[in-house]
């Protein structure tokens, strides 16, 4: 099983959203599941056609694999990354919510229950539109541990709903090396824009970590492994004597993640990282089109044909929330996207202290996936 090459598009969709989900929202922390995103919009891709189908696969990076092949490793990747042996907990639940009146190909469903596990749930968005939309937040409460609530707004669904497409993401993972709780101080975290915010700042005095200056983006960059080193968060934190958080930001490529997994070297290093907790709806949709992504938006020019038949549908909605914890024991997130090194010696001990706006990720170490990314701009 092969997933080298998915998990690299996935990070380089998810770098790309990124990019416009932080250009949308200049002054605030931005907060994603790239995986969650590709999942929901992995199982759209089985009822698209022609164009729709072109773009999404040209957003989501997946141009290099067949139809069938993009499916079949999804499946793997989603069974890959559920494979926690204890040492994390992580949950990925795919669901359709179809209306009952709709005759849906036997294809369609067929494949999405195969590589997705999402089987359709035959509801009445004619009689029912509001009742069912409380019915899907609760299952997304329930996969997601009670971190994502009310995803679907009041008023959302109506009698011309035909199909809802959900995906939920749940990760807990406790730091390899935890914080001491009685080493936490208080400190200030300063923002560009002047404001200082009073903030618990967790310390580890001494930590043998993975850790690069990355002298193209002028950044630091640590990664924390969780327990079982299967994942790590990773911080990258910007070294304002010479860039700006947007200058790094505007400069991540696809080889970002590659380079950094490459380059990056266990030293000394002392650590000062805020406690902190982000809850973020996306505009997603709005950044999907200017990705690319538009005829699956329009009501005149999407084709969705693989689902009923006919060119019927369209996506009229995309919503995306996602939640992140980060405390001395670990993190908790759900969602319902040529460098020279310096610092190779051992011998030095590194100060890495996160009291201002910085970038963070979950990612899979053995294949590259992008679980989780976000910014962390303000307290």
């Amino acid at each position: 099983m092969d997933l080298q090459a998915l998990g690299s598009s996935n990070a380089e969709f998810g770098v790309d959203l990124y990019q416009k989900l932080a250009t949308a929202n200049p002054d605030e922390n931005v907060f994603f599941s790239p995986i969650s995103l590709l999942f929901a919009l992995a199982i759209t891709l089985l009822g698209a056609k022609e164009k729709t189908e072109a773009q999404l696969k040209s957003v989501l990076k997946l141009d290099q694999f067949a139809h069938g092949e993009v499916h079949s490793r999804f499946a793997d990747l989603m069974r890959h990354l559920q494979q926690s042996d204890g040492n994390y907990e992580l949950n990925i639940a795919n669901k359709l919510y179809g209306e009952e009146t709709e005759n849906f190909l036997s294809d369609f469903l067929e494949e999405s229950k195969k590589y997705y596990g999402s089987g359709l749930e035959p509801v009445s968005f004619l009689n029912n539109a509001d009742g069912i939309r409380s019915m899907i937040n609760s299952w997304v409460e329930k996969q997601t541990h009670q971190k994502i609530r009310d995803l679907l707004p009041a008023g959302l669904l109506d009698a011309l709903t035909r199909l809802v497409i959900v995906n939920a993401v749940y990760f807990k993972g406790t730091w390899k090396t935890q914080f001491d709780q009685s080493e936490t101080q208080k400190g200030v975290f300063v923002t560009p824009l002047r404001t200082f915010s009073d903030v618990s700042f967790m310390h580890l005095p001494k930590l043998n970590a993975k850790y690069m200056y990355n002298n193209e983006l002028n950044c630091q960059i640590l990664e924390l492994p969780y327990k079982g080193d299967s994942m790590s968060f990773v911080v990258v934190l910007p070294n304002l004597k010479e860039t700006t958080l947007e200058a790094v930001e505007s400069s991540m490529d696809k080889n970002f993640f590659s380079t950094v997994d490459e380059n990056i070297w266990r030293m000394d290093v002392e650590i000062w990282l805020p406690k902190f907790k982000i809850e973020k709806k996306s505009n997603a949709m709005e950044s999907l089109m200017k990705m690319g992504i538009v005829d699956l938006f329009s009501e005149s020019r999407t084709d969705l044909s693989k689902m009923t038949g006919e060119r019927n549908l369209f996506v009229s909605k995309l919503l995306h929330k996602a939640f992140i914890e980060v405390n001395e024991k670990g993190s908790e997130a759900a969602a319902s996207t040529g460098v020279v090194i310096s610092f190779r010696s051992a011998k030095i001990k590194i100060k890495f202290k996160a009291d201002h706006p910085f970038i963070f990720y979950i990612k899979d170490n053995a294949i590259g996936s992008i679980l989780f990314m976000g910014r962390l701009f303000k307290m």
